[in-house]
């Protein structure tokens, strides 16, 4: 019962990847003074949806998935450089909050803006590990199948 109601709040991903991209792409189009504010929440909400779709109840993996576990070597290799684009994420959200010490003269406002991104990097690597972990996860289950 309670699998089931993650599995229906797992759904509240859609209107956070909505929000997110209301916020982030038309600032790809024309740029206003609250720009990085509205990449940053963009990111954060993106990142949130990423997440939260951790939630969801585990499926059997699908036919493609299953054709890239029967290489194991391969999968964990592809899962390892997937993986690096949490860590990426994550290591750009440690420069973000960092920018004072690599440009000491940068204006308060800006700061709080450039602050937003960071936040929203690290709400990506979040959920890019959830999505990493839900991926290892039916690797697991694809071995253990016959046991």
């Amino acid at each position: 019962m309670i699998t089931r109601w993650f599995h229906v709040a797992s759904y509240v991903k859609y209107p956070m990847m909505l929000l997110g991209a209301w916020r982030a792409f038309p600032e790809l189009v024309h740029r206003t003074p609250q720009c990085l504010e509205h990449i940053g929440l963009g990111l954060f909400f993106f990142g949130m949806g990423l997440t939260l779709d951790g939630l969801k109840a585990e499926r059997a993996p699908s036919a493609r998935e299953i054709r890239s576990f029967q290489n194991e070597k391969q999968f964990k290799f592809s899962l390892i450089f997937s993986s690096s684009w949490a860590v990426l994420s994550f290591c750009l959200g440690v420069f973000f909050f960092a920018v004072p010490l690599f440009w000491p003269s940068v204006p308060a406002s800006v700061y709080e803006q450039i602050k937003g991104i960071g936040l929203g990097t690290f709400s990506m690597s979040v959920g890019a590990l959830v999505l990493e972990k839900q991926r290892y996860t039916r690797f697991l289950a694809y071995q253990h199948r016959g046991d």
